[in-house]
């Protein structure tokens, strides 16, 4: 809203400071709002400075804040960068405090903040960027999807029922029975008394589908067509789906089973499940002989690439060595940006020698020798 009101038809434009909390610098996930607002004002290079504030310095809040410096007119020396000041430890302590309020700024660290941020160098609290450090690039990685197929009598008597319903729609089954492919609305007051006692939440649309006498019957169609092609195969098990999905097709032609294809697809999953050691499934050929897979969306990842970072190299090196069947899908890669205090002002504090901790349980040991004995004696 600030951003909106700046005045971009004069020369000299604007710049505004805005305070925000922590979400503001990393917040949403790549394409999304937060940040796609954050690569609007990095890309635009309308983000000159932001400034780490100590924590405790507002009344209603101790969390870490932030001073966003946003103009739309930087000077030439710092165009295409971004200044970030790490101010978290310039503080003193007040002597009452108000509130959350614990800390607060002396004039000399308000001076050498403004100083840190105009002399525009880095320094121990002051570090420079390229607007492009922050950027990356969010790949999607997909894997091809394996399946095995086997036509079971328990699968195919289970299109009887609708996934989503399957637990209401066996015991209206299993009370009403044919019932459900005649008429309904006899039993629908029992049906609804007993999704009322057990509490059971359906969407209207899948209660719908529950008292449709002509959806009964539909999934009865798909269970017997079904129950042809299980005759047709016998126990066979495929661990190629592609060899099967070829036999599935002749064979329909050959028994005059003609199904829809959200039918088919219904059979076809029911009758399958992801296997490790099964054929990738092929989902397209091109005429140069490429061979595109079925992504499996259960083992689809991605991966955050930095913006200046060749994708394809990282791809190489990060992610094939590890599964060497996996593809980027290049459609589906989003820019993000987001920028993390802690990690580039991040300072490493070596642990503690093994001989310090030792001498510390000793000391310990000393401090507490004798009081367990006396509670033990205490309570005899």
């Amino acid at each position: 809203n600030m951003a909106a009101k700046m005045k971009t038809s004069s020369k000299l434009g604007s710049r505004i400071a805005s305070v925000h909390n922590g979400s503001a610098l990393f917040t949403g996930d790549a394409g999304g709002g937060e940040s796609e607002i954050r690569r609007w004002f990095i890309e635009n290079d309308w983000l000159d400075c932001i400034i780490g504030l100590p924590k405790n310095m507002f009344y209603n809040t101790g969390i870490a804040t932030y001073i966003f410096i946003l103009t739309n007119r930087k000077p030439e020396h710092r165009k295409g960068k971004v200044q970030l000041i790490d101010a978290s430890n310039l503080y003193r302590n007040m002597r009452k405090n108000l509130g959350n309020k614990s800390h607060e700024f002396t004039e000399e660290h308000i001076q050498l903040i403004t100083k840190t941020y105009l002399d525009f160098a880095e320094t121990e609290i002051s570090k420079i960027f390229d607007n492009s450090d922050f950027g990356y690039q969010k790949i999607t990685v997909e894997r091809p999807l394996r399946l095995r197929t086997r036509f079971t009598k328990e699968k195919v008597e289970s299109l009887r029922f609708i996934d989503a319903i399957r637990n209401e729609m066996e015991w209206v089954y299993d009370r009403f029975g044919s019932d459900v492919y005649r008429d309904l609305k006899p039993h629908k007051k029992a049906i609804e008394k007993w999704l009322e006692a057990g509490e059971i939440k359906i969407t209207p649309k899948n209660r719908k589908i529950l008292f449709d006498v002509s959806r009964w019957k539909k999934q009865k169609e798909i269970m017997e067509a079904a129950a042809v092609l299980a005759d047709h195969f016998g126990d066979i098990e495929y661990d190629d789906f592609n060899i099967f999905s070829r036999e599935l097709k002749a064979a329909l032609k050959e028994l005059g089973l003609h199904l829809s294809a959200p039918d088919k697809k219904q059979i076809i999953n029911c009758m399958s499940w992801r296997s490790e050691d099964a054929a990738p499934v092929i989902k397209k050929r091109d005429k140069d002989g490429t061979v595109h897979y079925e992504p499996d969306s259960e083992l689809r990842d991605t991966e955050s690439v930095p913006l200046l970072e060749d994708v394809d190299d990282y791809f190489q090196r990060e992610v094939l060595p590890h599964v060497p069947d996996a593809w980027i899908d290049h459609s589906k890669t989003v820019i993000g940006y987001e920028i993390s205090f802690t990690r580039y002002f991040y300072t490493y504090e070596p642990l503690r020698s093994l001989d310090e901790i030792a001498r510390d349980i000793l000391t310990l040991e000393a401090e507490t020798d004798g009081i367990l004995q006396q509670v033990v004696s205490f309570e005899g």
